[in-house]
């Protein structure tokens, strides 16, 4: 099954960070979409930048195999619509990754975002490979996060994000996450456990390009998985 807006919810209810990616559509605002051409993941074609959002809204999204189901994308403002019809956990972090780099995010843009977010800024972070990028966006939401990926040019769909307005610390394993971990499991979708120097603060859910493996380390890191041995 696509990565629908039920189950991000059910990710944020828990308190999980999830990962969505946005890509700008022709009205000047975002789709949470994976890809800049429609054709693999949805009914349509050619690429996001080109299409309105009316359009988009009337596509549905395929599942692993290709098959389209009953399932639409969605836009920005429709998942901040549906968050703020159902409250994340307080300790619930949304990670909106921004696929392209600032010379794409004209005037119009920002402030569509801008309008859609602030009831929700406490519980996102907006990462990027575009650090200028990052800056535009949260500039215009008070009290959101800044993040960058700092792997970016290692790995072409790194999952490590910098907060560089908290400290930080360890991403500990819930017990309730970890069911939205199991559960969330699907091609193009992969679960991280973030390494100490970046982390998500919470286990991450993130949609990826390949198979969940709730084992899969990020730059060789991992939690310590023994306490040390004592006299």
């Amino acid at each position: 099954l696509p990565f629908t807006g039920e189950r991000i919810l059910e990710g944020l209810r828990l308190g999980a960070s999830v990962e969505v990616d946005l890509v700008r559509h022709a009205d000047g605002g975002f789709a949470v979409l994976h890809d800049f051409s429609l054709d693999r993941d949805t009914t349509g074609s050619g690429l996001v930048k080109d299409t309105p959002a009316a359009t988009l809204r009337q596509l549905n999204l395929r599942d692993a195999a290709g098959r389209p189901t009953p399932h639409r994308p969605m836009l920005f403002e429709d998942l901040c619509a549906l968050l703020v019809e159902t409250p994340p956990h307080p300790d619930a972090l949304l990670q909106l990754d921004y696929k392209e780099d600032e010379s794409v995010l004209d005037t119009r843009t920002v402030e569509t975002f801008a309008r859609a977010t602030p009831p929700l800024a406490r519980n996102m972070i907006v990462s990027s490979g575009s650090a200028r990028a990052v800056a535009l966006l949260t500039g215009a939401v008070p009290g959101l996060l800044r993040g960058f990926h700092e792997a970016v040019r290692q790995r072409q769909d790194g999952a490590v994000v910098l907060d560089q307005q908290r400290t930080a610390l360890a991403a500990e394993l819930r017990v309730a996450a970890l069911h939205v971990m199991l559960g969330f499991a699907e091609v193009r979708q992969h679960v991280v456990e973030a390494p100490a120097a970046a982390a998500h603060l919470r286990p991450a859910v993130e949609i990826g390009r390949i198979a969940a493996h709730i084992k899969h380390a990020v730059a060789r890191a991992r939690p310590a998985q023994h306490p040390p041995l004592r006299p």
